[in-house]
């Protein structure tokens, strides 16, 4: 989890039931507290997002899009198949660099100051 300013990023891993009911529950208490909660997916190398298990990538991302279109004061970064993040942004397959980790918090920190200023 990753906070700034009133918005939380929430790095979404999961698609089991109980997970589910535990984001949906956290998201009705970040709206009472005026927290704007942020799903987040990030990129990872071409090679792993190639191999991973596609219909659980499918529902895990299907569940964070419900779960925004349920709640309208959340938000939803799918970063997955960005072409910014290219293969010299990577340490492995599912962990950024020094310069790809430097990518990925100004692009978090535009947006959050975008979601700022709306």
């Amino acid at each position: 989890m990753l906070v700034i300013e009133k918005t939380v990023f929430l790095f979404y891993t999961c698609c089991k039931k109980n997970k589910n009911q535990q984001h949906s529950s956290s998201v009705f208490l970040y709206k009472l507290k005026g927290v704007t909660p942020c799903f987040f997916t990030p990129s990872v190398y071409q090679s792993l997002r190639e191999n991973r298990n596609k219909k659980q990538l499918q529902q895990t991302i299907k569940t964070i899009e419900n779960l925004v279109a349920t709640h309208e004061h959340c938000r939803y970064i799918n970063l997955l198949n960005d072409p910014r993040f290219t293969a010299n942004d990577f340490y492995d397959a599912d962990h950024l660099n020094a310069s790809g980790a430097k990518k990925l918090f100004f692009y978090i920190n535009d947006y959050s100051m975008k979601a700022l200023k709306n």
